[in-house]
């Protein structure tokens, strides 16, 4: 037999390596972590809020709204992934239960806890044994008394989600533009505008810029209070007006609102529809419906899969938005191309509306 030739039990101990090489192989496949037989991630969240309180229940179904999102396919297309979300409620009937409530949200050691009010974010924060992510959605009130009185170890993995349209890029560049140095804000004292901070997000987007903000604030949401409070406005004399949440009037009968700030030469911004611009606002931001939604389940997404950022989809642009060119016109104010490129709509004509 050739000395070359391989013996009997030579060939078998390789076949041995290979086979030992090839079930080492597909172990490695099979461990988390490891090729495509990884297991599939899975999260648990948790939702804790009151049950019952006005401000709390808008929130409670804007977040549901979020993980609906997330566990949609869109979201899974996007990140690549098949992976697992589970769901849970624990809503406090009131005040009272609020402490029980947070101690069963925390019970079944969720990926990440979701808190809808701050009441619940104080409490859940004192129940927390670990470190398990608390996330705070963009449109959930927190006052900035609520982290008071909270040890240090405990204000860890606290995930707040503030932005809003008011501090978009595209009304910065209209208030740098002109140069403003003050802001002027019409603030309707209601439960909704509480729930909304129009005016804690707007006076925060003016500060960044710089900016004072001068507000006046009614008691009533109705068209005759918000038309003194405008005229009441105008009287101040800021550079531009960012237009709150006015329930009061249709977009229809708007431009009777505006008809102040025009007279005295003052420009408005709308925040709330397409429909500012066209009855006399010199620019209106549109949030689209489901944007908040869509920004806080991205926000998540962050959370969820830290450290994997090829996972995220790509942001949405928030809104469109919109400019008056008549109005632009009688102020006698020269927009640059820049900001007239960025607008979606552009209106040659105001809307009129009656006289008040």
């Amino acid at each position: 037999m050739p000395a070359d030739t391989p013996s009997l039990l030579q060939r078998l101990g390789r076949k041995a390596s290979l086979l030992s090489a090839g079930m080492a192989l597909s172990a490695c496949l099979l461990l988390p972590g490891a090729g495509a037989a990884m297991e599939p991630p899975s999260f648990a969240i948790a939702i804790a809020g009151l049950k019952e309180n006005l401000e709390d229940a808008p929130c409670v179904a804007d977040t549901r709204a979020i993980l609906s999102l997330l566990a949609s396919k869109n979201i899974a297309e996007h990140t690549g992934l098949a992976w697992r979300l589970s769901t849970s409620e624990h809503l406090a009937a009131d005040f009272a239960e609020a402490d029980q409530t947070a101690r069963q949200a925390l019970a079944g050691k969720p990926s990440l806890v979701i808190c809808t009010s701050d009441i619940m974010l104080k409490r859940v924060l004192m129940a927390r044994t670990d470190a398990t992510p608390v996330f705070v959605p963009e449109g959930v009130p927190v006052a900035e008394t609520t982290l008071d009185g909270i040890p240090g170890e405990k204000l860890k993995n606290i995930y707040f989600h503030s932005s809003s349209p008011d501090s978009n890029p595209k009304l910065g560049t209209l208030i740098d533009y002109l140069g403003a140095k003050r802001i002027g804000l019409l603030h309707v004292d209601t439960v909704d505008d509480i729930r909304d901070l129009l005016p804690t997000r707007a006076a925060y987007a003016a500060a960044k810029r710089g900016c004072e903000t001068v507000a006046v604030g009614i008691a009533q949401d109705s068209y005759d209070e918000c038309l003194k409070g405008m005229r009441r406005l105008a009287a101040l004399k800021p550079d531009a007006v960012y237009l709150g949440h006015l329930r009061c009037t249709s977009a229809e009968t708007l431009n009777g609102l505006l008809q102040p700030l025009l007279d005295a030469g003052i420009p408005a911004v709308g925040t709330e529809s397409l429909g500012e611009a066209s009855a006399g606002a010199l620019m209106a931001f549109y949030q689209r419906a489901g944007t908040m939604e869509r920004r806080n389940a991205y926000h998540l997404l962050r959370i969820l899969f830290a450290g994997r950022k090829e996972v995220l989809p790509p942001l949405e642009a928030a809104g469109e938005l919109a400019v008056n060119m008549e109005t632009a016109s009688t102020l006698g104010i020269r927009l640059p191309m820049s900001v007239l490129a960025d607008a979606e709509y552009i209106i040659w004509k105001t809307r009129k509306s009656p006289a008040p």
